[in-house]
């Protein structure tokens, strides 16, 4: 039998250099370790004592970044069981679990549910491509009032989508592509 098993590293902040396990799947796309450096470095004045929601958490690279990097809290919401059975592994590895909450649940159910205007500083949005993911929860952000004006939102997306459209009632702030992905910061 093949052993899966594949790795990533935090680049930054006090945990910089561990290592982080996942099995890679069809839809577990961890995002690269030079957009990581490019986004913690647009957010270097935003991210000590935020309070951060890892919508689509997959390995929790972006999440378990903000909190190495001095972030209050961080949410996971992961739906893959097999992901969310390493997610709370690695975030007990790096002894998060103080400043964690990792919930195995689908985030647009999730996001739906909610009813107040969320408390965070900053959302990570980076779902498996090619589902209309990030439509979807634009939309459910927007007509349920769910962020507050200030929030940092970044989102990764497949190559081909125009966020800065598709998110048009938000600023954008930053955007880059790679050679098949386009990201952005988006500010509410």
């Amino acid at each position: 039998m093949v052993n899966r098993k594949k790795s990533l590293k935090v680049i930054g902040g006090q945990h910089k250099g561990r290592i982080l396990e996942f099995e890679p799947t069809k839809d577990l796309r961890p995002t690269s370790h030079k957009t990581r450096e490019t986004l913690f470095n647009w957010l270097i004045r935003d991210i000590e004592n935020s309070i951060c929601l890892d919508l689509f958490a997959g390995t929790g690279a972006l999440g378990i970044e903000a909190l190495s990097r001095k972030a209050k809290s961080g949410t996971f919401l992961e739906k893959d069981k097999n992901n969310f059975i390493k997610l709370k592994k690695n975030v007990a590895t790096l002894h998060l679990e103080a400043k964690s909450r990792v919930e195995m649940v689908n985030s647009l159910s999730w996001l739906k549910k909610q009813e107040n205007i969320l408390d965070f500083d900053i959302l990570f949005i980076d779902p498996p491509f090619g589902y209309g993911l990030i439509n979807k929860i634009y939309l459910i952000l927007v007509e349920q009032k769910l962020i507050k004006n200030g929030t940092l939102i970044y989102i990764e997306a497949e190559k081909n989508l125009n966020l800065k459209e598709i998110c048009h009632d938000w600023k954008e702030i930053k955007n880059k592509t790679s050679s098949q992905t386009t990201y952005s910061l988006f500010i509410k």
